[in-house]
Formats: structure tokens, C-alpha cells, sequence
């Protein structure tokens, strides 16, 4: 409707990524909710706003950037995949496009041209596994429970 776009793709991505991480928050505000701390703030009489900055938020927010930085990955792995079969602008350089170009224009599949195979393949691996372990190091600073005596 729009015309092709990498950023339109970009927008499809975040609009419909975010539904896990609200289950995932969800789920943990409402099983804080129920935990002695917040209780015994309700019980001193502390506002909602109180416990929602002074409680709930500190304890969650560590998931939300963990798993925030953990989903990266899975986008970019979307957009290539998008930009692959077709559905991606053919007018922007993207790692999947390259590897649309190599498969219907270039041949590098069916004559094993590796030189042009490993090249998108490496970057969008290394990527990825970048990410992954930024997601795992923000989980280890945010979270009390992983962090190494120093």
C-alpha cells in the first residue's frame, strides 16, 4: 500500500515484537504484586505511584532490558529472512537482499561461490551473537542474583 521500504518492515517488526516482553512484564508485576515487600507497603499506607517506582519497577526492569536486548537477534534474523523471499525494498542494501541477489541473479548457491556466501552470513552471525551477549551481560549487571563477588 505504502511501497517497499526497509524502515516499513522495521515498524511491522517492533509493532508486532512486543507482545511477548508485555506477557513476560505482565506476568512478573503480577506475582510481585503478591510478594511480602509490597504487601507490608500497602499495609504502611504508601501510594500506588510509591510502590509502583519504588518496588515494582526496580524488579523488573532487568527482564525488560534483558529481553529487550535478547529479541534484537530474532528482528534482525526477521529482516533478513523478509528481505530473502522477496519482501524487503530492492533498492536498499540489506544482509537478506544479498542473499536474494545470490540465490536468483548470482548462482552462489548452486556453484558454491563461498566468497560471496560467507561474507553477509559471518556479519549477520556476528551480529546476532553480539547482542546476545550484550543481553547477557546487561542481565548479569541489572540482576542481583547473577552478579560474581568480586
Amino acid at each position: 500500500m505504502y511501497g517497499r521500504n526497509v524502515w516499513y518492515i522495521v515498524i511491522l517488526i517492533a509493532d508486532f515484537g512486543w507482545q511477548g516482553l508485555s506477557r513476560v512484564i505482565r506476568s512478573q508485576v503480577l506475582s510481585l504484586r503478591e510478594s511480602a515487600f509490597v504487601e507490608c507497603a500497602v499495609a504502611s499506607g504508601a501510594s500506588r505511584a510509591y510502590i509502583m517506582f519504588r518496588h515494582l519497577i526496580p524488579n523488573v526492569l532487568p527482564i525488560v532490558l534483558a529481553d529487550f536486548v535478547l529479541s534484537v537477534p530474532g528482528a534482525i534474523m526477521t529482516e533478513a529472512s523478509l528481505s530473502f523471499i522477496g519482501f524487503g525494498d530492492p533498492t536498499t542494501p540489506t544482509w537478506g537482499r544479498e542473499f536474494n541477489i545470490m540465490w536468483t541473479e548470482g548462482g552462489a548457491f548452486t556453484y558454491f561461490c563461498w566468497w560471496w556466501i560467507f561474507p553477509p552470513g559471518i556479519a549477520i552471525t556476528l551480529l546476532c551473537l553480539a547482542f546476545v551477549f550484550l543481553g547477557h551481560a546487561v542481565d548479569e549487571i541489572v540482576n542481583p542474583r547473577l552478579r560474581r563477588r568480586r
